[in-house]
């Protein structure tokens, strides 16, 4: 499981830096509501 949330945390912290860039990262954000949720936590 650890190397897998630490795949998901990676993403996430890569969609922060594209957003903040204003790229597009389609295929991140397509991961799904893993994805969203962990970033929903990183904003709490």
């Amino acid at each position: 499981m650890r190397p897998m949330i630490k795949a998901h945390l990676e993403l996430v912290i890569t969609a922060h830096i594209a957003d903040e860039s204003g790229i597009d990262l389609i295929g991140v954000k397509a991961v799904g509501g893993e994805a969203t949720d962990f970033t929903d936590v990183d904003h709490n």
